[in-house]
């Protein structure tokens, strides 16, 4: 020791260290931070001296700091603490501990709380539960022997195993802590703990040595999960059990299993270092001298429920209530599986290691920023669960150790309490500041942890809802001190990793550091989230982290975190919908071609009237050279507003003919309505029928009344104009519903009708033999659906009074009457349509409203059952989902019909990824050309 250089003040010069000789006999060590505020004050120490490595003892002069130094130091801890620090006292107390000492003191008074001193009291009569004991005793009263609260830890010993020395230890061990001598009574509702000063243990041994080797491994997990899932009972006790199985006579391994009431994580590693401790004593032959512990469990139940009273608490309470508001609103993470009534707990858990390089940059980041290497994967996650939400603040629990005295650290107990922190997205645009936000927000978390998780439950009143746990769904972990390999006499301990099958919460990334870099554990719901989707959720977290290291200062709302390959099937693989169709055509010229093929097969039928293709092709010829005649030209609108009649169908390809546009207008719809459409559009012709004409809101010379003019038109030619229409010219116009202010009327083209109807032949294998019936309200995309769908595809279009579709019983009569063979009807319909066997009726197709599994159960058995959506500006349709009555979950809406693509997108224009909801945005050769006199929209 005295050849160590030192310092003048007496400390080691590490600097100056010579490296080791081989008879040395001495360790040196730095002593790691052991908080987040000691943490916080390296990185910056390490930032300002640009230093690697620093202890917490170390003094800042002697490591070559000098005042200008230690002014910069007092300007971090300024901005990192929000405390001023005096430069004297900096000059007083140069050493990081000391420091972190004054930091957390200056904290203190801020918040005026003073504890009383943590000491052995005199018990009363009956002990009381801690308040964190309380809860889980208050939920073991509501569902009893549940094991999402069993703390179970396996380790493998390997070599020479005393069994009796080992289970002398363990009776030491129990002997030593009243937590493993504790069970819980009540009386009148009132729990308190019972100690029980003789604790009767002896070790069960299961011998497994006689099965084949290839069978022990998986025999003994078996006997863990069994041990781990095995309830307690919190009154009978006990409530701490171990297990040794031997796998031969040079390998055991041993099951602790607790229940968290009497422990927590921490504790597990005290009872590890205590029992290897102390049988390694044991087996040596030497005796074991344990100092009694300062305080025992039940001291520190009643020093928390004497403290955390009146002034003190209320000003913890202030504290969170300022922090996390009233009732805030739970995490909405997207789930694979519909959320059940009671919350369940049922889990999986998967690993990802990160690469040791990608951990280490993580590291100096973290340094560099003046932050903890938690604060920085908490933000990050938090980002993530902004980018899967949506939602503006976000709240995620974390565990803490919640053992600031010394005289806790080396007890058995459940002391950890749970903290919530929230990162505000609305205060931070790029990473760097929400970084900043995030060690903020940790650090007053700290400084306010003493306040247990029930109280503050209590305080903010979050709404009751058994779905999910209170207060926050999601739960984040940095553990970085791992259990590594001990070696005892004649014998090695290491842990033994057990299947986990439960989840606490709904997700719970635990990040665990190794010398090979980082590992996370996604601990996820099973009754949520399929593996496939948490296995993404990984990468994502990791490309985020990646990215995040790249370029900080990157918008928030800009970070690309999705891998090349879920990419590859968002834009690609799931859009690979370009089919031929007849591009480059109009919708009159399509329905010609139907007219050269099939002239006379039936085109439109109503009540056992039949207009041929080529009847119907003349008739729309004469009606297109009359309106040429009277004025209307390429892209100008024509209404049609009359009954479902021939006539409908002649109107809309005799305008179509003569290079116009029509807008379908129901003589139905209110006035107001009917009104509006007819002077927003600004039309000058209004096709329609004597009958419905005198109620129209129009000057009446603009009306040109079929049923009269008949004579007069049939004198035109029946061959076509000769108007040169482009595909891309308007072929019709619809209203929107109006549901988001005024009614629109949306613009589409030729182009997009031609790509429906062949979309739509392939689909439902339309031919000249189908049969379709026209259903939908005329002023409806819908009807333009169905009238394609039979027009261009050489089918019949069946007309039918609006009397006989009013009804259930009266739709299902048309239907079997007209042997119509495809419908398309919305789900509100399917469901008071009375069910029927209808033999010709080959498909059905649904669109409008959600569609539900009952539907598809009552309608799709022996036929096509298709769930379609679209809204009006693409063209009536944007995908399809054909069902099977097997489907279990309501059907969706489906992938693209042909060349059409479909991008779900946040708020900000970024490809979200799979199951992520957000705006469907649709891209394909149907879009509308616009709003009518909205180019603004």
């Amino acid at each position: 020791l005295e050849a160590l250089p030192l310092t003048p003040s007496g400390k080691v010069n590490w600097r100056s260290l010579p490296a080791p000789r081989e008879d040395d006999r001495f360790t040196v060590t730095r002593i790691a931070p052991r908080n987040p505020t000691e943490e916080i004050l390296v990185n910056i120490w390490k930032d300002i001296l640009k230093l690697s490595e620093i202890g917490i003892n170390e003094n800042f002069f002697d490591l070559g700091g000098h005042s200008l130094m230690a002014t910069q130091v007092l300007a971090r801890i300024r901005g990192a603490f929000e405390v001023e620090l005096p430069l004297k006292e900096f000059f007083a107390s140069p050493v990081i501990s000391d420091l972190a000492l004054l930091i957390e003191r200056e904290k203190m008074r801020a918040r005026q709380l003073s504890a009383p001193p943590l000491k052995r009291v005199k018990r009363p009569d009956r002990i009381p539960l801690s308040f964190s004991q309380q809860r889980l005793w208050f939920l073991d009263q509501l569902a009893p022997g549940l094991p999402n609260y069993n703390l179970p830890s396996a380790l493998r010993l390997k070599g020479n195993l005393n069994v009796e020395v080992l289970e002398r230890a363990i009776r030491m061990i129990i002997s030593r802590h009243e937590s493993l001598r504790t069970t819980f009574k009540h009386e009148k509702g009132e729990a308190y703990q019972q100690i029980e000063e003789e604790f009767s243990f002896n070790l069960p041994v299961e011998d497994l040595s006689d099965l084949p080797e290839s069978e022990r491994e998986a025999k003994a997990l078996q006997i863990a999960r069994s041990e781990a899932a095995a309830p307690f009972n919190l009154e009978t006790g006990p409530l701490f059990r171990v297990k040794l199985l031997k796998m031969d006579e040079n390998e055991h391994i041993i099951l602790f299993t607790m229940h968290h009431i009497i422990s927590d994580g921490w504790s597990m590693g005290v009872l590890v270092n205590e029992f290897t401790s102390v049988y390694d004593t044991l087996v040596k032959g030497e005796s074991v001298e344990l100092p009694e512990p300062p305080i025992q469990y039940g001291d520190y139940a009643i020093w928390q429920r004497e403290w955390l009273k009146d002034e003190a608490l209320k000003d913890l309470i202030n504290f969170w209530e300022q922090e996390l508001g009233k009732n805030p609103p739970p995490l909405e993470l997207p789930t694979d599986k519909p959320r059940p009534a009671m919350q369940t707990f049922n889990g999986k858990t998967l690993e990802m290691q990160l690469p040791k390089n990608l951990s280490e940059q993580l590291a100096a980041f973290s340094q560099k920023e003046g932050v903890t290497l938690f604060m920085t994967l908490l933000a990050a996650f938090q980002t993530l669960l902004h980018r899967y939400t949506g939602q503006k603040q976000i709240l995620v629990g974390s565990p803490i150790a919640n053992r600031p005295y010394t005289e806790l650290e080396s007890l058995i107990g459940f002391f950890v309490n749970t903290l919530i922190f929230k990162a505000d997205f609305s205060q931070s645009e790029d990473f760097r500041s929400l970084l900043k936000q995030v060690r903020e927000r940790t650090l007053k978390a700290y400084a306010h942890q003493a306040l247990p998780f029930e109280h503050l439950v209590d305080a903010l009143q979050p709404e009751r809802d058994m779905s999910h746990s209170p207060l926050f769904q999601v739960a984040f972990i940095l553990q970085n001190v791992p259990f590594e390999k001990l070696e005892l006499t004649d014998l090695s301990v290491s842990p033994l990793s057990v299947e986990n099958t439960t989840s606490k919460y709904d997700l719970t990334v635990n990040a665990v550091e190794t010398p090979d870099g980082l590992i996370l554990y996604f601990e996820y719901n099973t009754d949520l989230f399929e593996e496939e989707t948490v296995r993404r959720w990984q990468k994502h977290f990791r490309l985020l982290l990646e990215k995040i290291l790249q370029k900080p200062k990157t918008n928030i709302h800009q970070i690309d975190f999705l891998p090349d390959e879920e990419k590859q099937k968002l834009l690609t693989e799931w859009n690979a919908a370009k089919q031929t169709f007849p591009d480059g055509k109009t919708v009159h010229g399509v329905f010609y071609e139907q007219v050269l093929r099939n002239p006379h097969r039936p085109a439109v039928v109503k009540n056992g009237q039949t207009l041929s293709y080529l009847e119907l092709n003349r008739k729309a010829n004469q009606l297109a050279n009359f309106l040429v005649k009277k004025g209307l030209r390429i892209d100008n609108i024509a209404g049609i507003s009359m009954e479902r009649h021939p006539d409908m169908v002649i109107s809309i390809l005799g305008i179509l003919k003569a290079g116009g546009a029509f807008l379908n207008i129901d003589p139905a719809y209110p006035k107001e309505r009917v009104e509006y459409m007819i002077s927003d559009s600004g039309i000058d012709f209004l096709l329609s029928h004597s009958n419905v004409a005198e109620n129209l809101p129009v000057d009446q010379t603009n009306i040109f009344c079929l049923d009269a003019l008949w004579e007069e038109i049939s004198a035109e030619s029946d061959q076509a104009p000769q108007v040169a229409v482009e595909p891309t010219n308007l072929a019709y116009v619809i209203y929107t519903s109006g549901s988001t202010g005024k009614p629109k009327g949306t613009m589409l083209a030729h182009r997009g009708l031609c790509n429906l109807s062949a979309a739509q032949r392939k689909a439902f294998n339309i031919n000249e033999q189908s049969r379709i019936l026209q259903f939908a309200s005329l002023s409806f995309d819908a009807s333009v659906w169905e009238t394609v769908m039979a027009l261009l595809n050489g089918a019949a279009l069946v007309l039918t009074s609006q009397e006989n579709l009013t009804t259930g019983q009266g739709l299902l009569n048309v239907l079997k009457e007209q042997k119509a063979t495809i419908v398309t009807l919305p789900p509100s319909v399917l469901a008071v349509t009375p069910f029927e066997a209808l033999p010709d009726l080959k498909t059905i197709v649904t669109a409008g409203e959600k569609c539900t599994t009952d539907l598809v159960k009552r309608w799709a058995e022996g036929r096509q059952f298709v769930n379609a959506y679209g809204p009006t500006e693409t063209t009536v349709c944007a995908s399809m989902y054909e069902t099977s009555p097997a489907d279990d979950r309501e059907p969706p809406i489906g992938k693209p019909i042909p060349n059409f693509q479909l991008y779900v997108l946040d708020a900000h224009w970024q490809l979200l990824p799979i199951g992520i909801p957000g705006e469907l945005c649709v891209g394909g050769v149907g879009l509308a050309r616009g709003y009518l006199n909205r180019p603004d929209l």
